[in-house]
């Protein structure tokens, strides 16, 4: 599978698995607190490990995730040494640019586009 296509589906993940975890812990598990409810129980629980599964579902797909020039991974960086040119400061911002129609590597610099794959 490309890139582009991947990206898009690790930062699907990164999205859900973090609407999924912000949904659960400011919405569901206070109202599951105040009440008496098994079902907000049972949502907020399914809520917490659907968000935390996604998330492990965004860093698998992540590894996989290669700029093509450099062949480095493009949404993990294991040093503090950014390239100049990249807006993004570390590869989770990476994910969150994904749908702006192009990425720049952290590692090298080079432009990625991801419009329409």
């Amino acid at each position: 599978m490309k890139a582009p296509k991947l990206g898009k589906y690790c930062s699907i993940a990164a999205f859900a698995g973090a609407a999924c975890l912000l949904i659960a812990v400011f919405i569901f598990l206070p109202i599951a607190y105040f009440t008496d409810v098994e079902a907000i129980d049972t949502i907020a629980i399914m809520l917490l490990f659907s968000g935390v599964a996604l998330c492990f579902l965004h860093y698998g797909l992540a590894l996989a995730v290669r700029c093509p020039s450099c062949r480095k991974l493009l949404m993990f960086s294991w040093s503090k040494h950014i390239h100049k040119n990249s807006p993004c400061e570390n590869g989770t911002e990476v994910a969150f640019h994904w749908f702006k129609g192009q990425v720049v590597c952290i590692h090298c610099g080079q432009t990625i586009e991801t419009i329409g794959t």
